[in-house]
């Protein structure tokens, strides 16, 4: 192996590193140390962990489902933990040809060590209690509720479900009160401010030489006054002169 371009060093490069140190009973820090390297497994443990993540994450979701099944009081944590095992990452990772990234992860998550279970059907159980429950904007209501939602994916019972449908209709009820309220300040908001956009109709004469009206806005005619106030208190001045 040649480690004049360890930093182009693909994944089975490193998987034969480690299993050649492992068969010797050496560690990467005795290959480092005796040949002058600096071989770090730190972003190929990473890459590890995350493809054992990425392929593993339909099989923990569906342990994990079973493993609530029964335990009505922690179900809500069920889109929670799915979450962070998705997201999970190992920190200080050793760099070493030891380092246990698997166990650390099963330590972390037991569920993965639950023997299979052919019940799947939480999607199904997830949709039904959808349809049963909400009417319309269901994920507007949801988004702020993640314990709900994880709810949602068991079997609820006739308690369960009628709490939940009394929230939502008084979410609901609370939420068109609102839309109706800002409704009518936008039409309130569409008509014109008398005091600063009418404007005064002045006659002028048209192409034809026949009066016409157009509008003149309320800055021309403060720009008028204006002037006119110049020339008055000029010819005010003129006259005292004189």
């Amino acid at each position: 192996m040649n480690f004049d371009y360890i930093k182009s060093w693909d994944y089975s490069d490193y998987e034969n590193i480690i299993f050649a140190l492992h068969s010797i009973n050496k560690d990467i820090e005795n290959l480092n140390n005796d040949n002058n390297l600096n071989i770090y497994l730190t972003d190929y443990y990473e890459q590890k962990i995350k493809k054992y993540i990425s392929e593993n994450i339909d099989i923990f979701k569906l342990k994990l489902y079973n493993s609530l099944i029964d335990n009505i009081a922690k179900q809500e944590l069920f889109l929670d933990k799915v979450y962070k095992f998705v997201n999970y990452r190992i920190d200080n990772i050793v760099n070493s040809v030891n380092f246990s990234w698997k166990q650390i992860i099963l330590k972390n998550f037991p569920e993965l060590l639950i023997k299979d279970n052919e019940n799947n059907q939480f999607d199904h159980i997830y949709n039904s209690n959808i349809k049963e429950l909400f009417h319309g904007d269901h994920d507007d209501y949801l988004s702020n509720k993640p314990k709900l939602s994880s709810q949602l994916y068991f079997i609820l019972n006739n308690e369960q479900k009628q709490s939940i449908k009394i929230e939502y209709k008084n979410w609901k009820k609370e939420k068109d009160i609102k839309n109706n309220e800002n409704a009518k300040k936008q039409d309130n908001n569409s008509f014109p401010n008398i005091e600063t956009t009418i404007d005064d109709l002045r006659e002028i004469p048209n192409n034809n030489g026949k009066p016409a009206k157009r509008r003149r806005s309320e800055e021309y005619y403060n720009r008028e006054n204006a002037n006119k106030k110049k020339l008055e208190k000029k010819q005010n001045v003129l006259l005292l002169m004189n």
